[in-house]
């Protein structure tokens, strides 16, 4: 019974409408070529996510690895910051700091992943991909029951040739700032544009600093970032 359960979860990964296709919105074409130069930053680290493998227990009819095809979420300190399809990735610019990875497969049955933990120091690169772990499942039948394993790790020495690959996509949090910019955050973090500054000066200052504070507290902006912002809004009492 329990080698069927494996036999379906492992079907269901290569079936078509056994989940639901992530929808971030594609990057610009240059920002994507920017990624794919892979040149460091001096003030920032750079994460580049993307869908690994499956492993699973070889067999005459199965290799003991295989793309891992449907689409899953990725988290970054518990917070969600998009879904990818297979043939997409995600390149994050992060300020130096400690970061947490998870990330959790959108078909029926997939559990979060186990956490992977990474110093972010500024004019580093790093490359993980997801693994799901169907082998232990397939081996151990009934006596061992369902083991299915979900885990990141670092890419073995093919990062950039799997980035290469595939196709950047945006980030509901954290965005590649490429070689040029300044802002490692999605424009709605970013300053008021000049269309909406007057908006903003008419918007009572409680309002604008609770605006503020809520960014700050769910890191879409810096420690660096917040200050700046909070003199500029009580240095127009």
């Amino acid at each position: 019974m329990m080698k069927i359960a494996a036999a379906i979860v492992t079907l269901c990964l290569f079936v078509s409408g056994c989940t639901t296709p992530a929808s971030q919105a594609v990057a610009p074409a240059t920002l994507d070529q920017q990624a794919k130069s892979f040149v460091l930053r001096s003030d920032a680290g750079t994460v580049y996510l993307y869908q690994g493998i499956q492993k699973r227990m070889p067999t005459l009819w199965q290799s003991a690895e295989a793309p891992l095809v449907q689409p899953a979420d990725y988290f970054v300190n518990g917070q969600l910051i998009g879904g990818l399809n297979h043939n997409q990735y995600f390149a994050l610019s992060l300020p130096p700091g400690e970061y947490q990875f998870t990330w959790k497969g959108r078909w029926d049955g997939a559990t979060m992943s186990a956490p992977f933990n990474l110093s972010v120091a500024a004019g580093s690169r790093h490359f993980l991909r997801s693994i799901f772990d169907s082998a232990g499942s397939e081996m151990l039948g009934l006596l061992g029951g369902l083991t299915f394993r979900y885990y990141l790790e670092p890419a073995p020495g093919t990062g950039q040739q799997d980035v290469a690959a595939r196709t950047l996509v945006q980030s509901n949090v954290f965005m590649f700032a490429g070689s040029g910019a300044t802002s490692f955050h999605p424009p709605s973090a970013n300053p008021a544009s000049p269309s909406t500054t007057s908006t903003r000066a008419t918007e009572p200052i409680a309002d604008r600093l609770a605006k503020l504070k809520m960014l700050y507290d769910r890191k879409l902006i810096s420690e660096q970032e917040y200050l700046e912002k909070r003199r500029q809004i009580l240095d127009g009492l």
